[in-house]
């Protein structure tokens, strides 16, 4: 086989009505308590703006992250297929070549 795109995978087909029922069933039996709570609540939501934004430089496939005013380089993980995979933890950094260049070539027409 050449790539994962040649794999034929098996189908089984959809899932019954009863398939689903089931499914729920142990879902509820898992995730909630009484009253239809959850077990585990999620606790206080987050802003997008607490995330940060997400910079990938084409060229290199460097992936910065810009956390307030501080940038971060999550370097990449090396695999030999599938997606690029990157490190969950950043060391701080200047910011990258390309969102300089584009930062003052930015231009606004009306």
């Amino acid at each position: 086989m050449d790539s994962d795109r040649d794999f034929s995978w098996p189908n089984q087909g959809a899932p019954t009505r009863s398939d689903w029922e089931l499914w729920r069933k142990y879902l509820i039996l898992a995730i909630l308590s009484r009253g239809r709570r959850l077990k585990s609540p999620l606790g206080p939501w987050m802003n997008d703006t607490d995330l940060g934004t997400w910079f990938i430089e084409p060229r290199s496939e460097h992936l910065h992250r810009k956390l307030g005013s501080v940038w971060y380089f999550h370097p990449r993980i090396p695999r030999r297929s599938g997606r690029p995979t990157y490190s969950t933890t950043g060391s701080v950094c200047e910011p990258p070549a390309l969102y300089i260049v584009l930062r003052y070539f930015i231009v606004v027409t009306t």
